[in-house]
């Protein structure tokens, strides 16, 4: 009798013990800082955690291409009469001020329009690349009036353009990221975001190359002599210039029009459909972060030294 107390005992304390085969396959022993040093999740739990279906659409090199076109533009635009300012000087009697003025104008529209643009491509990309593409685009257009205006006019038509390529440049610099997290996989967002920003800067480029090829006055120059170009012909140089910019501003603001979603309809990936922090909060945690303000620093002033060299 005693024997069998002590045998159902035994029984009792193995059942209410954990199996050691058991323990182990749910956790194993693997080195710190490994991604298995945690606890296997069952497909039970797996399902609770309600994953969106995830999706990478071939169509994202086609947005992002696109978006690139409106950078490279955007830019070129922008950076239109300062490698040919002695041929606006030449044709239009503008001052170093006047010339000048144009690019400035970005750099002013920036700071009064990042807040609002910023917070409208949070809630509608689309819309929001739809109305700075129009800005490129109308601002183009404007540029085109001097053959039914006069100079005066059409120095008039320059600062709008370039007032309405400035709020543009808000966009262009800032949706890169955005369009990223949006149509793009982690492994290939840096890729993504880099080549829209280097198009940005292929425009820079591209305007030093284009200007002076399309419309170029020698450096000794003068209305009085004789072996230089006319006024008339160096400002229709310069307006078949401004009619290949507005030409294309159009098809870039007609090719938003037909396909320019602002997300696709499945997510790339589980953080993709992660609800964004609020705009001011996450403004109030980059001003405490030091590193931030550190990295902010050094990307103005290399685009600013960039840009004043330029």
């Amino acid at each position: 009798d005693i024997r069998q107390q002590q045998n159902s005992e035994m029984e009792n304390s193995s059942d209410k013990s954990p199996i050691v085969g058991e323990e182990e396959s749910e956790y194993q022993d693997y080195p710190h800082g490994s991604e298995r040093d945690q606890p296997r999740l069952s497909s039970v739990d797996l399902q609770s955690l309600d994953l969106p279906e995830l999706k990478v659409y071939k169509r994202r090199w086609y947005i992002l291409g696109l978006f690139g076109l409106l950078a490279c533009h955007q830019c070129i635009v922008w950076n239109t009469f300062g490698p040919i300012e002695s041929s606006t000087i030449y044709a239009y009697n503008w001052t170093n001020w006047e010339a000048a003025m144009m690019a400035n104008w970005g750099c002013i529209m920036f700071v009064i329009f990042v807040v609002p643009l910023s917070k409208l491509a949070e809630k509608n990309l689309r819309l929001t690349v739809l109305i700075v593409s129009g800005c490129v685009a109308a601002g183009s257009v404007l540029r085109c009036c001097h053959a039914f205006t006069n100079s005066f006019v059409f120095l008039l038509s320059c600062h709008v353009c370039a007032i309405l390529n400035g709020i543009s440049g808000v966009t262009v610099m800032a949706a890169p990221p955005l369009i990223s997290s949006h149509w793009f996989p982690p492994d290939e967002r840096t890729t993504a975001t880099s080549i829209n920003q280097a198009a940005n800067m292929l425009g820079n480029g591209l305007s030093m190359l284009i200007g002076p090829a399309l419309v170029n006055v020698p450096p000794d120059c003068t209305p009085n002599n004789s072996s230089c170009p006319s006024k008339e012909e160096i400002r229709r140089d310069i307006d078949d210039y401004m009619y290949i910019h507005a030409a294309i501003a159009i098809i870039i603001l007609l090719l938003f029009c037909v396909y320019f979603p602002s997300k696709p309809p499945l997510p790339p990936a589980p953080s993709s459909a992660i609800q964004r922090m609020e705009f001011w909060t996450g403004v109030k945690q980059i001003m405490r972060n030091k590193t931030a303000l550190l990295l902010c620093f050094a990307y103005s002033m290399g685009v600013r030294v960039s840009r004043v060299i330029c």
